[in-house]
Order: structure tokens, then sequence, then C-alpha cells
């Protein structure tokens, strides 16, 4: 081949890798805005579904039980608690500081 056609081929080549590249963010970014979403969603519904509510609460106790790590475990029990008083208002400012004093934010 020609140098010219091989320097061609070699630029699309690196085009295409960093089309695919940000393909793969952006699917990514979409996979955690849907999640993030569906949570919302699910909290929302907690709030005014008492049923609902502690079908959660029992789902997060269960899986709870199954993580691996300490902090993941205590974060999931924080969750627990908190859909079991029904979702209420939180300062988050004051949440995060407590959660710092307690070891489970950075």
């Amino acid at each position: 081949m020609p140098r010219k056609l091989n320097e061609q081929i070699g630029s699309l080549n690196e085009k295409k890798s960093d089309i695919e590249r940000k393909l793969a963010l952006l699917t990514r970014k979409l996979d955690t805005r849907r999640k993030v979403l569906d949570g919302a969603m699910s909290l929302a519904h907690a709030r005014v579904d008492p049923k609902y509510r502690e079908d959660h609460a029992n789902m997060l106790h269960t899986v709870g039980l199954t993580i691996k790590t300490e902090r993941a475990r205590a974060e999931v029990a924080e969750l627990e608690k908190w859909v079991r008083a029904g979702c209420p208002e939180v300062d988050i400012d004051q949440r995060v500081q407590e959660m710092m004093r307690r070891g489970l934010a950075h």
C-alpha cells in the first residue's frame, strides 16, 4: 500500500477508537442515570406507600447481609433504617458530617 494510504487508514483507525471510547463513556453515563432515576423513583414510592416501604426495607436488609465490605454493609443498614422511618427529609450537610464522624464517608 502507498504510504499516504497507510497514514489515512491509521488516522481513521485512531478516530474510530476515539469514537468507540466516547460511545462507551456515554453508555456508562446513561446507565448510571437510569440507575439513579430508578432509585429516586423507588424511594419516592416508598415514601407514599407503606407496604412498598416495608418490602423495600426488607429487600435492603436481605441484600445488606450479602455485602462483603463492612463499610457498604453499614451504608445499606443506614439506608434501610431511613426507609423504615418513611424516607424523611434529610439535612444533607448534617448527615454527611454524622457519617464522617462514624467513619462511613470520606
